[in-house]
């Protein structure tokens, strides 16, 4: 009697223990996958830990439903190389299809009883799980799990693990969704200023998008993470914000300008700063837009800053806005030929200029393909 209630005692110790460690697993990965915004990383994500919390998988895949051709539409998989592509998939048809359609989870194991292939078909799994994922009710798309690399059937456990790990995931891949349309939505209004204060000034229709991009291709060449080239082209879009509050007949004089006025327009880099500093979604981009009129040898604005002490990105788009602009017609005189520019480049290289940016930029220049594209946004 005693040994009876000893082995039950020891298994519902290993229960609770065995429970107590899903739930770590799964309070891990909401917190995990809630610092991720990147719709793309959180995918790879999402698979990489559903293949954890279910203890090994022969495969996984997260299949949202696409609103424009209304089908399901395989995101990623992760698991054994299969013999047939992945296609989209009808609503209704198929495993995925019926749980999408039905908005119920499904296990099947020993799939022989569905009649759905045999062992030695590489695509065919011997059992699945697969769990809607909804928001508000609402179904967005499926996550399935293919056969235990243990070889033992899935349980009411697996199936009540995917089913939870299924409702964090849908909330996660909404809010990303939501951030993304957000971005989107505020890159759109990022331009618009842009644009507006471009329009100020007839020489300089395209100035900000042109600058943003030729940032960007630097950036890349230089190997910057994602997360900064994504600051870096915010910033460089609203590199000349602060020119707001300066006088059109000034920005657009075609005389000399006085000294006095000189000095306005060197104030713009520190009033674009002082605009856009209070919003906090903002703020990162405030030194590149601040310093992107510094020099390399220190002789530049507004504080005198030298070599590597500015922040990389003003010096990237102070390469980028000098090349525009030399580029670029302007009131008092005409445009200069690229490859005088260029040399101008090389020969402000070390003074002007960072001269690792420089050559990244002179990269830039020599791609025919990627310089027409930019041209797009030069107006005449």
């Amino acid at each position: 009697m005693q040994a009876s209630i000893a082995i039950k005692n020891a298994r519902l110790y290993q229960d609770l223990n065995r429970k107590i460690l899903e739930l770590n697993t799964l309070h891990d990965i909401g917190k995990s996958m809630s610092l991720v915004l990147d719709l793309e990383k959180l995918l790879e994500m999402i698979i990489e830990m559903t293949s954890r919390v279910m203890g090994g998988v022969r495969s996984s895949s997260l299949i949202l439903f696409d609103e424009e051709t209304g089908k399901l539409q395989v995101k990623v998989y992760k698991g054994v190389q299969r013999n047939t592509p992945i296609e989209a998939i009808s609503v209704g048809e198929g495993i995925a299809g019926k749980v999408f359609e039905r908005g119920e989870p499904l296990m099947i194991n020993n799939f022989g009883v569905e009649g759905a292939g045999t062992e030695s078909d590489n695509d065919t799994p011997r059992s699945s799980l697969c769990v809607p994922l909804k928001v508000k009710e609402k179904p967005i798309g499926v996550l399935s799990v293919s056969d235990k690399i243990t070889g033992e059937n899935f349980d009411e456990n697996d199936l009540s693990m995917l089913v939870t790990l299924a409702s964090q995931i849908a909330i996660t891949l909404n809010n990303a969704q939501l951030y993304e349309d957000l971005e989107a939505s505020y890159l759109s209004s990022v331009r618009a200023l842009a644009n507006s204060l471009d329009a100020k000034d007839a020489y300089t229709r395209g100035h900000s998008e042109r600058v943003a991009l030729y940032s960007m291709e630097i950036g890349k060449r230089m190997n910057l993470v994602p997360e900064m080239l994504k600051t870096l082209h915010i910033g460089a879009l609203l590199h000349d914000i602060g020119k707001i509050g300066i006088s059109e007949a000034i920005l657009q004089k075609t005389s000399r300008l006085t000294d006095e006025e000189y000095q306005l327009i060197k104030t713009h880099p520190v009033r674009g700063a002082a605009i856009i500093e209070p919003a906090k979604f903002l703020k990162e981009k405030v030194p590149l837009i601040k310093y992107h009129h510094e020099r390399f040898d220190g002789n530049g604005y507004p504080e005198g800053l030298k070599g590597e002490v500015i922040p990389l990105m003003a010096r990237i788009v102070c390469v980028a806005d000098s090349y525009d602009a030399m580029t670029s017609k302007r009131a008092y005189r005409d445009t200069m030929e690229k490859e005088s520019a260029a040399q101008e480049l090389l020969k402000c290289s070390g003074t002007q200029f960072d001269p690792k940016i420089v050559a990244a930029f002179l990269g830039v220049l020599s791609d025919e393909a990627k310089m027409k594209e930019i041209e797009r946004y030069r107006y005449s």
